[in-house]
């Protein structure tokens, strides 16, 4: 907290993190967009490049030993009956058709291409939001839940959530209304903007 105090500005990403710093530092902070989300990519970015493949696929964005045996049979009949791929990015897990190692902008055109997307990572949910991607995220009870939850339901997403893999399909069949997100973040970027010109000109 002493240390914190010595800041001249300080901004979080969620609400949890809020909430700590101001219990040790007296002041609340700004909230402002994780930085991946920050910046439009999609629009802006000149390094994504093409990805080719000769197949549909869906994405799994998680960690390595995160996705249990269940979760991971489950995925895997899942996939086939939609005739799609499994592919396995930030973590082996054992329904993968494919490892995909790749670069971070790689990352993002894996994702542009991608049919869906079930992820239990903040920035699995951040880069299906970023190509718009119907996705499922896998809330963790002891681990991701409140930045997860927290940045889904600043985007009005919170409906992509669940702790159950079987309600995967379902989520992924509902339309997600990328217009009325991207007009969110629209808003979002230029706080960020305003927040980054005030404190380094300063």
């Amino acid at each position: 907290g002493a240390l914190l105090k010595k800041f001249d500005a300080i901004s979080v990403r969620d609400a949890n993190s809020g909430t700590i710093v101001e219990q040790l530092t007296g002041k609340e902070p700004v909230y402002n967009l994780d930085p991946v989300l920050t910046y439009d990519y999609m629009n802006c970015c000149d390094k994504i490049p093409q990805v080719q493949t000769n197949e549909k696929y869906l994405i799994l964005y998680a960690y390595a030993g995160r996705i249990s045996n269940d979760e991971a049979d489950w995925i895997a009949a899942y996939a086939k009956k939609k005739n799609l791929k499994v592919y396995a990015i930030g973590g082996i897990q054992k329904c993968a058709d494919r490892f995909v190692d790749c670069s971070p902008f790689e990352v993002l055109a894996y994702f542009r291409n991608a049919e869906e997307v079930i992820t239990d990572t903040f920035h699995g949910s951040i880069f299906s939001v970023i190509t718009h991607r119907p996705f499922t995220t896998l809330i963790r009870k002891s681990g991701n839940e409140e930045k997860l939850s927290d940045l889904l339901k600043r985007l009005e997403l919170a409906d992509r959530m669940t702790t159950k893999i079987e309600d995967t399909e379902n989520i992924n069949e509902k339309a997600i209304d990328y217009a009325k997100v991207d007009e969110q973040l629209k808003a979002h970027r230029e706080v960020a903007k305003d927040y980054l010109r005030k404190n380094l000109e300063e």
